[in-house]
């Protein structure tokens, strides 16, 4: 085994540096012809950091590349890197900063059924006026795709879902049940033209909310709206 001495093993890491311009390695030790294996430097100064500080070389945690001090493009607080191109101190701050610039600026709309102003990404305010736009928009003979007993049956699904969504009664208008109820046309649908919109079958003051035996009671003639609203 070859026996070497501080100097020596020193003059080896300040040659690598003054010929490579960077702070040597531990793995250069394997492909360099400057610099002697790696345990001989651990074995003369105990680690291969102290051998570095014993030539006069900086050490630095993040390599053989200069610290580079820095400030966010985000958050404008100081970091230090080793990448020249870096411009955030964290992901989070990237992340953030990436994000706000894509939002694109949401510009006033009015709303097509009601007038209102809002800033939805939507033509419409809120899902009740768009509902309201489309059924106002359609005409029963064009809702009834169905044939015979099924026919007015997408128009009742129509205002069993709309009501079901936004003010659904929680007990019978008549009997005061409270465990389920059922909207109910009080002008029926077959009583209206084809012509008609399907608004003006579903809209509220045509709907009663019931439950299914008054709902019952009211299709076959044993009730009537004046018994209901009297009520």
């Amino acid at each position: 085994m070859a026996k070497f001495t501080k100097e020596f093993l020193i003059s080896t890491l300040k040659r690598f540096y003054e010929e490579h311009g960077v702070v040597p390695k531990k793995s250069d030790c394997l492909s360099s012809e400057i610099l002697e294996n790696s345990s001989n430097y651990q074995r003369y100064f105990g680690s291969w950091n102290n051998a570095i500080l014993e030539a006069g070389l900086k050490i630095t945690k993040l390599g053989r590349k200069e610290v580079i001090t820095k400030f966010c493009l985000y958050c404008q607080s100081k970091y230090e890197t080793k990448n020249e191109a870096s411009k955030y101190c964290s992901r989070n701050c990237s992340n953030t900063h990436i994000n706000k610039k894509k939002q694109r600026a949401v510009s006033s709309k009015i709303c097509l059924e009601c007038g209102k102003i809002h800033k939805r990404n939507s033509d419409f305010c809120s899902r009740i006026c768009k509902s309201i736009f489309e059924m106002k928009n359609t005409s029963i003979v064009e809702m009834s795709r169905y044939k015979e007993q099924n026919k007015y049956r997408a128009i009742r699904d129509k205002a069993a879902n709309f009501y079901k969504r936004f003010g659904k009664s929680e007990y019978c208008e008549h009997c005061g049940y409270d465990k389920h109820t059922e909207n109910c046309h009080i002008k029926p649908v077959k009583d209206f033209s084809d012509n008609d919109t399907v608004w003006e079958c579903n809209r509220p003051d045509n709907i009663v909310f019931l439950c299914r035996n008054c709902h019952w009671e009211l299709d076959n003639g044993f009730l009537t709206i004046e018994e209901i609203k009297g009520k």
